[in-house]
């Protein structure tokens, strides 16, 4: 069972429609999965949102930008963005190269927190310039690095409090 308790309000998400919806328009802000969910390219996330995986995956299905979540807040400092994922449930690329799983762009900040796990046959979490990431017991295996900054990108953080992370080419 996943730990994590899923707010009675969230908003159900059953299919890949609904999810791209959700993350970037809408009053709604916090939703759980209901499915597992295909998506067959990135998912532009611009607004503020609390996705809860409630033991179910998201899996990009794509064969040219494995990318999943591409957070975007039009790099500026007042519409900052942030995605905090919750629970049990993988997040999952199979697109080798340059991709990274989720992209966490200029003035977004990615939260993941209680089990999640990503998989990703490229990079698994970049946090670009401006970009913020903090890791709260999640996993991510990738064939790049599991998480970084890309090297030559300023002013990114990135925060671990626990979890795994599996770099199976490089580092």
């Amino acid at each position: 069972a996943d730990p994590v308790t899923v707010p009675s309000d969230a908003e159900p998400i059953d299919n890949a429609s609904e999810l791209i919806t959700a993350m970037s328009s809408g009053d709604k802000t916090v939703y759980k999965l209901t499915a597992d969910i295909t998506v067959t390219g990135p998912v532009s996330v611009s607004k503020t949102v609390t996705l809860y995986l409630n033991e179910f995956d998201i899996r990009s299905s794509s064969t040219t930008d494995g990318t999943v979540f591409d957070m975007t807040a039009q790099a500026r400092a007042d519409s900052a963005v942030t995605l905090t994922i919750y629970g049990t449930g993988d997040i999952s690329s199979s697109v080798t190269g340059g991709n990274a799983a989720i992209d966490v762009r200029a003035y977004c900040t990615l939260v993941l927190d209680g089990g999640v796990s990503i998989v990703s046959d490229g990079y698994g979490v970049v946090a670009w310039t401006n970009g913020t990431v903090t890791v709260n017991n999640a996993t991510i295996t990738s064939d790049a690095s599991a998480l970084g900054g890309n090297g030559t990108n300023s002013e990114s953080t990135i925060t671990v409090n626990g979890g795994t992370f599996t770099s199976e080419s490089s580092a």
